[in-house]
C-alpha cells in the first residue's frame, strides 16, 4: 500500500500539517500510523469529515455552576471548570503555576512552592481569574458591552505589579504605543466587533469564535488579552446555551496556529473549539449534566 506524509496530505486536503497530524493523533485518519516518529497515512483515504455540529447544552449547566457556586461546594462540576479553566488559560498567558498548585490556591487559599521560585503575580493572576470567572457566571445572561470587558481586564490584574503603574492603563484599551492604530482605532474597533456582534439575534457558536478570535486579533490591552477572550467566549457560550469550548494547553499550538490562518481559513480555529466541546462533553457526563 502507498502512504503519504503529513506535508503531502496537507496539501492533498488543503490544511494545515498541524491539522492533519492532529486528526491522525485523534485517531480520526484510519489507518495511519507512526514509524520513526513519522506518521504514515494510506493515499487513499478522503478527507476527515468535520467534528459533530456545536453541542447545546440544557439551564441545567448554569444553574448548576451558580448553585455550586453560590454554596462553595467542592468536588462538583463548578469546582472542575475553574481550576481545569484557570489552569489552562493562564498556563497559555505563560502562567508557571502547576495545576495542582491551581487546585491548591482554589480549595485552601494556599499554595505549596516546594523550594520552588514563583512569580506572585502569577499567584494573584490565579486568584483574580477565580473571581473573573465568578463574574461571567453571574452576569452570563447579561448583553456584552465594553464595561464588561474592560473591567474583567481590572479584576484580572488588581494587585498585580503593573496595576499601580498608570503607564499600563489596567482597564482600559491600549495606546498608540502598543495598539494598532491608536487608542481612537482600537477603541472603535472593539466597538464595532462587539456591536456587530450584539446586533446578531440567533447567534451560533460560529458567531462566538469570530467575536473570540476578533478580541484577540484587535489585541485591546497591553497584556492578557487572551484570558479576557477566553472568559467572554465563556460567557456567551452559557448565554447562548452552547457547551463552553475550554482549550487547554495540550491544544496551544493547534490554536495559535488556526489564529494566524483564521483570516484565510475560520474553519481551522472552529475544529479547534470543536475538538475542545468534546472533551468537555466527557467532563459533564460523569456529572450528569444534560445536553443535546
Amino acid at each position: 500500500m502507498e502512504y503519504l506524509s503529513v506535508k503531502d496530505l496537507a496539501v492533498k486536503w488543503d490544511l494545515s500539517e498541524r491539522m492533519v497530524r492532529r486528526y491522525c493523533e485523534e485517531g480520526r485518519v484510519e489507518g495511519a500510523f507512526m514509524e520513526n516518529n513519522r506518521w504514515l497515512i494510506p493515499v487513499h483515504l478522503p478527507k476527515p469529515r468535520r467534528l459533530p455540529s456545536p453541542q447545546k447544552i440544557s439551564s441545567d449547566l448554569k444553574q448548576r455552576l451558580k448553585g455550586e457556586k453560590d454554596r462553595m461546594i467542592l468536588g462538583g462540576i463548578y469546582h472542575h471548570l475553574m481550576t481545569m479553566f484557570t489552569y489552562s488559560s493562564c498556563a497559555m498567558d505563560g502562567s508557571s503555576l502547576s495545576l495542582e498548585q491551581v487546585k491548591e490556591i482554589f480549595e485552601n487559599n494556599r499554595i505549596n512552592t516546594a523550594g520552588e521560585s514563583l512569580k506572585v503575580d502569577d499567584i494573584i493572576e490565579v486568584s483574580n481569574h477565580f473571581r473573573c470567572i465568578d463574574m461571567m457566571i453571574d452576569h452570563c445572561d447579561s448583553m456584552l458591552n465594553q464595561d464588561t470587558i474592560k473591567q474583567l481586564h481590572v479584576i484580572l490584574k488588581v494587585c498585580t505589579s503593573v496595576s499601580w503603574n498608570p503607564w499600563y492603563q489596567v482597564g482600559e484599551y491600549t495606546s498608540g504605543i502598543l495598539g494598532l492604530g491608536g487608542n481612537e482605532d482600537i477603541t472603535d474597533r472593539m466597538r464595532k466587533l462587539v456591536n456587530s456582534y450584539n446586533r446578531k439575534k440567533d447567534k451560533g457558536l460560529e458567531d462566538i469564535v469570530d467575536l473570540f478570535a476578533g478580541i484577540i486579533r484587535i489585541h485591546p490591552f497591553r497584556d492578557s488579552n487572551g484570558r479576557i477572550a477566553r472568559l467572554i467566549a465563556f460567557k456567551e457560550c452559557l448565554k447562548n446555551n452552547y457547551l463552553p469550548f475550554i482549550i487547554d494547553t495540550d491544544s496551544q499550538d493547534d490554536f495559535n496556529g488556526a489564529l494566524i490562518q483564521y483570516e484565510m481559513d475560520p474553519s481551522l480555529l472552529m475544529e479547534v473549539c470543536l475538538s475542545s466541546q468534546e472533551k468537555l462533553k466527557g467532563i459533564l457526563d460523569g456529572f450528569g449534566i444534560i445536553y443535546d
